[in-house]
């Protein structure tokens, strides 16, 4: 064979080797979609119409998935699409004692096929029509519904086997329920929830979630829970104490006394309503921050104990707060309001923050802080000094000094106590002051100013001010 026939059938040779590769390939893939096709008829025609002759498979499948015993009434399935959907009745779950702990009237279940065939029950989406639910903290802070453990780290290996097969399904809904929580760990009343909708909608490591029900008519009006979780890459989903990420929750109407039954406050809180909006961040299952949006009327409450109680008459703010090891931040923005006795504060920003140490008698005691704001009304100020806590000798000084005026852009940072600093800083600027004159022992009493205008920069070390008086004495 010449040098060019050999040329020539190399190419040859090299042009058909993908052709033939690509038949190989369409080859298997039709191959595949065959063995798929067998599977689905036989899904179609060989299983779905016979269903309820596998319930106690099913019922066997189930019980192996939640880790609990389950029970179907009967079952029923609707093929009208390419997704097989089934409809469950009667579906009765029992406790690691063999005690009924919950049961559900009716089940629509969209099954999802690859599970199927790989013999694993899972759903593309689970809807509960009508149920009636318990969910239950107990005295240990144990998370139970209606009977069934869902607390990772404490339940038996059954209850979170339940918890990872609920975590894994798509979607679940849950519409027209009656919902009661009780709270044995608080010992609040039981709350109870009537047309409530649920939907959970579970990703690889995203858990979201929607609550919208009605409470009991003294509470006030319909509201919506929200959250949108993440777990981490490795460990199970159950173990929500490794969650982290975001919890809202919408009140257009509520009595806000309702919550201090089931929400630690930092504060006594004995009267008020309106529309609140809360955010929560989380982190390793525990709250580390929180957003409030308020707007309330006929507020009563009590800042601290040392102090008197504090009425509105309406109260609005965006408060915020992050709770660290050794730090604690607060701050509010657009606050706005009036008192009972006739004190109008405007709009106004302020941020607090201090830090905390535990003392030779192991208690917590304030070793600094920082405090900074925007605008502050010092005659609002010393109306309200009696029932805000801001430390006895600064209370003292305002009612001595009776100040009326406006403070801008103040900060303050101090080390040590607030009321005996050893360090300190303060940076602010003073419109219209006015201060009461003093008596003195010695026989020169205290100046009293009156319009006065004053650029502070002040320390322990010393400072400077500079003060301008218009009109004043």
């Amino acid at each position: 064979m010449s040098p060019a026939s050999t040329l020539n059938a190399s190419r040859r040779s090299l042009w058909h080797w993908p052709t033939r590769a690509l038949r190989w390939l369409v080859a298997l893939l039709l191959a595949l979609w065959s063995l798929l096709l067998v599977a689905w008829l036989t899904l179609y025609w060989g299983i779905l119409p016979h269903v309820d002759q596998w319930r106690p498979r099913i019922e066997q499948l189930a019980s192996r998935a939640l880790g609990v015993p389950v029970r179907i009434g009967a079952i029923q399935v609707r093929s009208g699409g390419w997704i097989p959907a089934a409809e469950l009745r009667d579906v009765v779950l029992y406790d690691s004692r063999g005690r009924e702990a919950l049961r559900l009237p009716r089940v629509a279940a969209a099954l999802s096929v690859p599970s199927l065939l790989a013999l694993q029950l899972r759903f593309e989406q689970l809807l509960i029509d009508d149920a009636q639910l318990v969910v239950r903290r107990d005295a240990n802070g144990h998370l139970s519904v209606g009977g069934l453990e869902m607390a990772g780290e404490v339940g038996s290996d059954g209850e979170r086997s339940a918890a990872d097969w609920f975590l894994r399904q798509h979607e679940f809904v849950i519409r027209g329920a009656t919902l009661t929580w009780i709270d044995e760990q608080r010992r609040a009343p039981p709350l109870l929830l009537s047309d409530t909708d649920v939907v959970v909608r579970n990703g690889l490591h995203q858990h979201d979630l929607r609550i919208d029900a009605t409470p009991q008519a003294a509470w006030g009006e319909r509201f919506s829970l929200r959250a949108r979780m993440q777990q981490p890459l490795i460990g199970r989903a159950s173990d929500w104490q490794r969650w982290r990420g975001t919890l809202y929750a919408e009140l257009p109407h509520v009595d806000v006394t309702r919550l201090r039954d089931y929400v630690d406050l930092p504060f006594e809180l004995n009267q008020g309503r309106g529309a609140l909006r809360a955010w929560l961040d989380v982190d390793d299952g525990r709250p580390s921050g929180a957003t409030v949006d308020l707007a309330l009327r006929d507020v009563a409450l009590r800042l601290a104990r040392q102090v008197q109680p504090l009425q509105f008459e309406r109260l609005s703010a965006r408060l915020e707060g992050e709770q660290g090891r050794r730090q604690t931040r607060l701050a509010a923005r657009r606050l706005s309001f009036a008192t009972a006795d006739g004190v109008l504060w405007d709009d106004s920003a302020f941020s607090a923050s201090w830090r905390t140490a535990t003392n030779a008698a192991g208690e917590p005691e304030w070793v600094g802080g920082e405090f900074s704001a925007d605008r502050l009304d010092l005659a609002s100020m010393a109306h309200i000094a009696t029932r805000v806590p801001l430390g006895e000798p600064l209370r003292k000084g305002l009612a001595e000094l009776a100040p009326r005026g406006t403070v801008h852009d103040l900060v303050a940072r101090w080390d040590g106590p607030l009321d005996a600093p050893r360090q300190y800083q303060v940076n602010a600027r003073v419109k219209g002051l006015a201060i009461a004159a003093g008596a003195s022992t010695a026989g020169v009493g205290r100046p009293g100013w009156r319009n006065a205008d004053i650029d502070l920069q002040a320390s322990e070390l010393g400072g400077d001010a500079r003060l301008a008086i218009a009109d004043g004495a």
